[in-house]
C-alpha cells in the first residue's frame, strides 16, 4: 500500500540468527513487495545478543534512510528485550503482531513506550466472542491500543506443487512448469464411497492422492480442478495413455511417489514444516485478510505521533 502512495519503503528482517535454515531458506520480505529495498538482516552468532550486534543492526537500518520512507523491520520472534533496544536505537516505534492464543500485555509492556500497540494474528473461526470479550478488553484495561486481528486462513499455510514432490520423493510425470502453484489441501483417493468426482470437489486448490493402478478413481479426480495428481506406490498411471492425456489438457501435474497410500499420508503430517511465507499468492491472501481485518487509519494516526521518553 505504502508504495501505490508513491513512496518506496524498505523491508525486511532485522536479525537471522547463525545456521537457521529457516532464516537461510526464506525468500527476502522486499521479494514480495513491489518497488520495495531490501533490509539486510544482522547475523546473530549467539542465543544472547551482543550489544555491538543491535548497534550493527541499527546501523544497516539507517543506512538505508536516504533511499526508503517509510523503513519496516521485522523484529525476532521471542526477544522483546532485543527488539525494543533496536527500537531505542533507530528511534523508532514498535507494532507488535501476537499470536492468536498467547497472552500480549506482558510482552507489550516490556516493549514501553516504542509501542503504538498490537496486532493479533491467526484468529481461528470460533473465537470471535473470545476476542470481543477477553482478549481485547485486557488489552484496553492495560491501556494497550488494538488495531484488529487478522483471521487464520489456509492459504497462508499452503505448500507448493515443488514443495510435495520434493518432501514425499517424488518424480514429475508431467508439469514440473506448475511447481510453484500452491496447495491448500490434500485428498486422499481410498475407499471413497461417494461418487469420485464429488468427493474431489469439496477443496478448492487441492491435491489428490490416488494409487498409481487406480485409473477410475484419477480419472475422476481429473474431472474438477484439482492442482495436482499424486500417484502412491511408485506406478505411473495405468493405463498410461488416457489419465495422461487427460491430465495434459487439464494442465494437471502428475507426481510419481515411491510410498503406498499409507505411509504417502504418514509423510504429508510433516509438509507443514517446509511451509513459508515466500510467495506472491500468499502475499496477496495477506492483504485481503489485512485490507478487512485491521484499523490501518489508527495504525498511522499512532506513527504519525513522536515517541516520547
Amino acid at each position: 500500500m505504502v508504495a501505490e502512495h508513491g513512496r518506496t519503503p524498505a523491508v525486511g528482517r532485522a536479525f537471522t540468527r547463525s545456521g537457521s535454515a529457516a532464516d537461510r531458506d526464506a525468500l527476502p520480505p522486499a521479494k514480495l513487495v513491489h518497488g520495495a529495498v531490501a533490509v539486510e538482516p544482522t547475523t546473530l552468532q549467539s542465543s544472547l545478543p551482543q550489544v555491538a550486534e543491535v548497534a550493527a543492526a541499527a546501523r544497516s537500518i539507517l543506512g538505508l534512510a536516504d533511499r526508503a520512507n517509510p523503513i519496516i523491520v521485522e523484529g525476532l520472534t521471542g526477544a522483546p528485550e532485543l527488539n525494543r533496544r533496536l527500537a531505542e536505537e533507530l528511534d523508532a516505534q514498535i507494532l507488535l503482531v501476537s499470536g492468536w492464543g498467547d497472552d500480549p500485555v506482558p510482552v507489550a509492556r516490556s516493549l514501553g513506550r516504542q509501542l503504538i500497540g498490537v496486532v493479533s494474528g491467526g484468529l481461528p473461526r470460533y473465537r470471535q466472542h473470545t476476542l470481543e470479550t477477553k482478549f481485547r478488553p485486557a488489552l484496553e484495561a492495560a491501556g494497550i491500543a488494538y488495531f484488529g486481528a487478522v483471521p487464520d486462513d489456509r492459504r497462508l499455510l499452503a505448500v507448493t506443487v515443488g514443495d510435495v514432490a520434493a518432501h514425499l520423493g517424488g518424480e514429475f510425470v508431467l508439469g514440473r512448469e506448475k511447481s510453484a502453484d500452491l496447495i491448500d489441501y490434500f485428498l486422499v483417493g481410498g475407499n471413497v464411497w461417494d461418487w469420485g468426482v464429488h468427493y474431489f470437489s469439496v477443496r478448492e486448490n487441492a491435491a489428490a492422492v490416488i494409487r498409481g493402478d487406480r485409473p477410475d478413481m484419477q480419472m475422476a479426480a481429473l474431472a474438477t480442478p484439482i492442482k495436482a495428481l499424486v500417484l502412491t506406490a511408485g506406478q505411473p498411471p495405468v493405463p498410461i495413455q488416457y489419465v495422461q492425456y487427460e491430465a495434459e489438457q487439464e494442465g494437471v501435474p502428475l507426481i510419481v511417489v515411491p510410498h503406498d497410500t499409507h505411509r504417502t499420508s504418514a509423510l504429508l503430517e510433516t509438509i507443514q514444516d517446509r511451509a513459508r511465507f515466500d510467495h506472491p499468492g500468499k502475499m496477496a491472501r495477506m492483504r485481503e485478510l489485512a485490507d478487512s481485518a485491521i484499523n490501518f487509519g489508527a495504525i498511522e494516526a499512532a506513527l504519525a505521533q513522536p515517541v516520547t521518553r
